[in-house]
């Protein structure tokens, strides 16, 4: 029997979204910011680094945010977490086996 994928669920959905998130933050970041745009594309590079479920957090905590030191800390703070979780991972972290209590 032939079973169909909710298009929110394909990869190139997600990958469209992600990519449209990226957009809709790049464009807020040069409005908010008045960066040079070599600053925005260098932002643009490291966003595409993160998940969606990681950007979505910035599309309201940039409101908060008055500097480009800030920002960077923010995008530092999700690409170290998740650098953290995938080296968790591949050292056999997510085994049931190797959970500390």
């Amino acid at each position: 029997m032939l079973q169909l994928t909710p298009l929110r669920e394909t990869a190139s959905f997600q990958e469209e979204l992600q990519e449209y998130s990226i957009e809709k933050l790049t464009r807020q970041i040069r409005r908010r910011f008045h960066f040079a745009e070599s600053t925005v594309e260098k932002l643009r590079v490291r966003l595409q680094k993160l998940t969606l479920k990681e950007l979505d957090p910035l599309f309201e905590d940039i409101f908060d945010m008055k500097t480009l030191k800030e920002l960077n800390a923010w995008i530092d703070a999700r690409l170290s977490e998740a650098e953290n979780g995938n080296e968790y991972e591949a050292a056999g972290g997510a085994n049931e086996d190797n959970k500390e209590f």
